[in-house]
């Protein structure tokens, strides 16, 4: 009899869900996409800041940062949110 699917262990004569097993997986793969988000973020928050820094910012260049850095922020912080890692509400990206 094969397993009835992924993260399943041949325990006391039967099939048993390895919760640990699967709950390990799913955290590596929600922190690998949360990691591409925030590289993402990065990449367009780098020449917002450049520009803050140097005080050449425009008034909607100021409120884009504001918006990546918030994004980052929430995204850091999905692991606080109810249900983690198997109930994840995705933070809105700001463009």
């Amino acid at each position: 009899m094969p397993p009835p699917g992924d993260y399943y262990v041949w325990r006391d004569g039967g099939w048993q869900l390895d919760v640990v097993a699967q709950k390990q997986a799913k955290v590596v793969q929600v922190l690998a996409e949360r990691d591409g988000r925030l590289g993402v973020a990065q990449m367009r928050i780098a020449p917002l800041q450049y520009a803050a820094n140097l005080e050449m910012a425009t008034e909607q260049e100021k409120e884009a940062l504001l918006a990546w850095m918030r994004y980052s922020v929430d995204l850091n912080r999905m692991e606080q949110q109810p249900g983690y890692p198997f109930t994840i509400t995705w933070p809105v990206s700001p463009a």
